[in-house]
Parts: C-alpha cells; structure tokens; sequence
C-alpha cells in the first residue's frame, strides 16, 4: 500500500488490487491472505472476467479453465462443530487436517476466534 495525494487528501492505494479492477491480473488463492481482503480481491477479479476488461478481453487468456478458488487446509477437532486455523487456541486436544470445501460440506462452520478462511465460490 502507498500513500497518494490528491487535492491535499493522503490516499492509500492498493496497487495488486487496481491491476485487478484493469483486468491486469488474476486472484492466486494458494496462499491466502486477510480474509476480508481476500474476498475483496477475488470479487474484482470475477468482475474484470465477467466484463471482459484488460486481458480478459484476449480471447485465448479469457478461455482459461475454471478452476476451484480459494480450497486451503482447515483443522477440525475430534469433537468440535467449527473448522480453525492451524495456530488456534481450539485445538490442543487434537488437530484434524481437510480442505476447506469438505469442511463446509460436513457442516462445520467457522471459528470466531482464529477466523480461518471462508469458502469463495467459483465464478
């Protein structure tokens, strides 16, 4: 992030995520990052696709085949209802690893605490 100025206002401007609203850029969801700013990023980047903006506007990089977004590792307990991140407090007794989209399919849902990711649907 780097500050700009504009009519004597200091702005913060997220460089990635302009790319991505030019259609400049493509959402890699191998390693995520802040939740909130995740879904940001992954929302303009199904918006520049869908409007066919910058290089999604090339007919060869906009055939690109769908693949599913954003499917990290999540941790469930033996006996608990909410899927963590690997650091939570939650789990001390035991440390389950699956993948975020069998998590949500199994029903669970997530921590308040550690607030692991949440699952993003394919555009």
């Amino acid at each position: 992030m780097a500050p700009r100025s504009h009519e004597g206002n200091s702005y913060y401007v997220l460089f990635n995520l302009l790319a991505l609203t030019n259609g400049y850029g493509k959402v890699y969801t191998t390693h995520p990052f802040n939740g909130y700013y995740m879904e940001i990023f992954i929302e303009v980047g199904r918006q520049a696709k869908l409007q066919r903006t910058g290089l999604w506007a090339e007919e060869g990089f906009a055939k690109i085949p769908a693949k599913p977004l954003f499917n990290p590792i999540v941790y469930i307990t033996n006996t608990g209802e909410k899927y963590h991140q690997y650091h939570c407090q939650y789990l001390l007794e035991s440390r389950i690893p699956i993948r975020l989209s069998e998590a949500v399919y199994l029903g669970y849902e997530p921590c308040s605490v550690c607030r692991p990711p949440i699952m993003f649907m394919e555009y």
